[in-house]
């Protein structure tokens, strides 16, 4: 195992060095502006990522190393799951194939080069694998006090993104289908409850106090659609298996583990299928199985005598990472999805106050940008777009009678300026989608 520590070691050096050079995305720096304001937890997600950028302030002086502490959490990931391995692989393959599945961790798009963003998928991948290393503790033990470390896993995960929920569902459907309920303790399982009920408090008790309004939101963020398009479930597919690889996906498909192992075919498949029901209330993002990955990846490893041909899942997509390190550090093409290339989406928004006072902004993204930038409070039009935190912080419309707007061109003014009078003369047009505009209440 010490080349696969090695490995991991080396890899972890190198993901903090990028980490401090990358701008932070359009989500990131909103997740900063979380961090300035510390809840409980928050109208789009529970709590855990503003967390990690507060504990990242310290680290503010070295370029964008405040995502320092997410990054840690998602290579530490990897650690959890090299513990897995060496518990369920056998002896004599366990350094090979352990070896393989860090590389396919690491090249992946999502768990590898993906988690240099602090998002909330980095914290809940993370203690989805906790829970599944204490599963496997537990199965082999039966100790009281990894009945309570499942607990505290499962309730932090909650803190981390609701995705969790699969876990507990994958669980159940394990014990069910695979009749090992009776090998669970029922003082052990009250244990567990109990302590996930202590660790998941700040987001239950916040939704509590605001009308459950982020539990509301993300239901019908996913299941909001009364009718089905096609392509909500093709697209999520066809992600899938770009992502995964279909050979990979191909070799965690004809994975035969033995009953102590088997419990990952329910973790890696069950979140992958459940967003395939899902798509047919609405859009399934192709990041939201991202909790099945690494058990996937294990499967793979696991079934396959020709652990060669991952090299076909691995290759392609470190060729991808460096393809966008360049694009990111130097721009030189248009082609790549706006999603690659959003840190510089705002680079020409962002001189504009230095100019112009006060300035509110079309979206959240655009606001978060800019405070980052100049560690200076901005504002985000009230009511414009969807809700967040900006609207709850200001609460209000804009109070001053004479100010400027910075919007992409299409979107639509907020209800409250149609109907009190407003003139609104264009400034600028900064292309290739920005408009700036200058307004004064009649």
């Amino acid at each position: 195992m010490k080349s696969v520590v090695k490995i991991w070691w080396w890899a972890l050096a190198i993901k903090l060095v990028l980490a401090a050079l990358i701008p932070l995305s359009e989500d990131e720096a909103y997740y900063w502006v979380w961090s300035k304001h510390l809840q409980w937890s928050y109208f789009d997600h529970p709590g855990m990522v503003a967390w990690l950028f507060w504990l990242g302030h310290f680290f503010e002086p070295l370029g964008q190393a405040v995502r320092w502490p997410s990054v840690i959490m998602g290579h530490l990931t990897l650690l959890i799951w090299i513990f897995i391995l060496k518990k369920w692989l056998p002896g004599e393959d366990l350094q090979n194939k352990s070896r393989y599945w860090l590389w396919l961790a690491l090249s992946s798009p999502m768990i590898g080069f993906g988690s240099l963003l602090a998002t909330p998928d980095v914290p809940v991948i993370f203690f989805w694998s906790l829970a599944t290393f204490f599963v496997g503790e537990i199965l082999a033990r039966q100790r009281p006090r990894d009945y309570l470390f499942l607990g505290v896993s499962l309730g932090l995960g909650f803190c981390s993104k609701y995705h969790i929920v699969l876990f507990i569902l994958s669980l159940v459907l394990w014990l069910l289908l695979e009749r090992r309920w009776k090998e669970i303790s029922l003082r052990g399982l009250m244990l567990t409850v109990l302590a996930g009920a202590v660790c998941s408090f700040p987001v239950i008790w916040w939704n509590y106090k605001n009308g459950f309004q982020s539990f509301r939101y993300q239901l019908d963020h996913g299941f909001g659609d009364t009718h089905w398009e096609f392509f909500w479930t093709y697209s999520y597919l066809l992600g899938q298996v770009l992502l995964l690889g279909p050979i990979t996906l191909w070799m965690a498909a004809k994975a035969k583990p033995g009953s102590g192992f088997r419990f990952l075919i329910y973790t890696a498949w069950c979140p992958l299928g459940f967003f395939v029901l899902s798509s047919f209330r609405g859009t399934a993002e192709v990041n939201w199985p991202i909790v099945a990955y690494p058990a996937v990846y294990a499967l793979a490893v696991f079934a396959s005598t020709q652990l060669k041909y991952l090299w076909w899942t691995i290759l392609p997509w470190a060729a991808l990472a460096i393809a966008v390190l360049a694009q990111t550090f130097f721009p030189y093409t248009n082609q790549f999805p706006d999603r690659i290339s959003e840190t510089h989406h705002f680079d020409q928004i962002l001189p504009l106050v230095k100019t112009y006072s006060p300035i509110y902004y079309g979206n959240y993204q655009m606001a978060s940008r800019v405070w980052y930038e100049y560690k200076t409070p901005t504002k985000k039009l009230y009511q414009i777009n969807r809700h967040d935190l900006f609207d709850e912080m200001q609460q209000g419309p804009a109070e001053e009678s004479h100010f400027y707007v910075a919007k992409e061109s299409w979107v639509s003014w907020p209800a409250w300026m149609t109907e009190e009078k407003y003139q609104i003369s264009k400034v600028l047009e900064i292309p290739p989608k920005f408009t700036f505009y200058e307004v004064t209440k009649k």
